[in-house]
């Protein structure tokens, strides 16, 4: 065959056999679109932003009524089927009125799964429960933010810092 055959049986060959450089995603996707999200192994976060809950208990009273009108915060974080602490804070944020940060990293080994978050009012003798929340900490065809929103009637709740591995 001479080179001009040999050109012409390459280029049909491509055109037919889908001759094509291969595509790289963006870390998380794949797919001929790099369209498709991939589930992450594991979410690791730096840490909670508490930006909204209520100001007072359901039944109208204020949480602390002795040393301030404001809840003494902390957190309990758990897998709700295994029902183990990943996180229970051994200190709490006294009288926060507006948004609060806790710093501490956390890891959600199974990020599709159900995950609870509770709130909690430190006091002396009886700590009293705020409201909390159920969520997955990764959904599908919401991408990979560096910052998970949460949110429900009584809570906005921000896992900051979320890096994720495939």
């Amino acid at each position: 065959m001479n080179k001009f055959s040999i050109f012409i049986f390459i280029v049909f060959a491509c055109l037919f056999t889908n001759c094509q450089k291969e595509k790289f995603c963006t870390e998380g996707f794949t797919g001929p679109n790099c369209d498709q999200e991939i589930p992450p192994l594991r979410i690791s976060i730096d840490g909670i932003r508490i930006n909204r809950f209520p100001d007072r208990k359901s039944n109208g009273n204020q949480w602390d009524i002795i040393t301030s009108t404001y809840p003494d915060i902390y957190i309990k974080l758990y897998n709700e089927r295994e029902k183990v602490d990943m996180l229970k804070l051994d200190y709490y944020k006294k009288d926060v009125a507006s948004s609060v940060i806790f710093t501490e990293p956390v890891t959600f080994d199974y990020p599709s799964q159900d995950y609870v978050i509770e709130l909690w009012d430190y006091d002396d003798f009886l700590d009293d429960k705020m409201p909390g929340m159920i969520f997955k900490p990764h959904q599908n065809g919401l991408g990979f933010p560096s910052t998970i929103s949460l949110k429900t009637a009584d809570l906005e709740i921000e896992l900051i810092g979320a890096k994720y591995n495939f």
